[in-house]
């Protein structure tokens, strides 16, 4: 079994990689995601009310979508709909080599409310929850894009715990 994680893109990258495993015949023993940058739409009300967030400014991250993707509004509506893109909100995210729905491994999430990812975050917990995954921690403090773990020991000291018990447990 194998462990994933990854922050803000990475965080992307760790629940595709943990959502392609099933269909390779593979066990994600667990999914760790510090503010995901799942959605390629920008528009969430944590974009306009994180506007001036300087480490991860909506410019920079529509500019990254562009680069990810492709321009333009097809391409995001594209992107949407493909769960290795945009795996919250694509229908067949978690499947295994069958095609048959599978639960999402134990999960932990992180998201920080002076963050414009935050709402993604929000999202993907509910996705997560929503396909099954009876095992989420999530996590949440008053910072900025991918600082609540550094800001706040109590809240990583119980992430890190949490995770390391999944390692402990196979």
């Amino acid at each position: 079994a194998m462990h994933v994680a990854g922050a803000s893109a990475g965080a992307n990258l760790a629940i595709v990689t943990a959502a392609a495993a099933p269909r390779l015949g593979i066990t994600v023993a667990s999914l760790f995601a510090v503010s995901p940058f799942v959605d390629p739409r920008g528009t969430s009300a944590s974009y306009v009310a994180n506007g001036n967030c300087h480490v991860a400014a909506p410019s920079w991250l529509a500019a990254s979508w562009d680069a990810y993707v492709g321009p333009g509004p097809e391409a995001k509506e594209r992107a949407l709909a493909d769960w290795r893109v945009c795996p919250q909100t694509a229908v067949d995210t978690w499947r295994d080599a069958q095609d048959r729905p599978v639960a999402p491994p134990p999960t932990i999430i992180v998201t920080d409310t002076a963050d414009p990812l935050r709402d993604e975050g929000l999202a993907t917990v509910r996705s997560i929850r929503d396909a099954g995954c009876r095992d989420v921690l999530h996590l949440e403090g008053s910072a900025s894009h991918c600082f609540t773990l550094k800001l706040y020991p109590a809240k990583r000291a119980e992430a890190l715990a949490k995770w390391v018990g999944y390692f402990a447990s196979g």
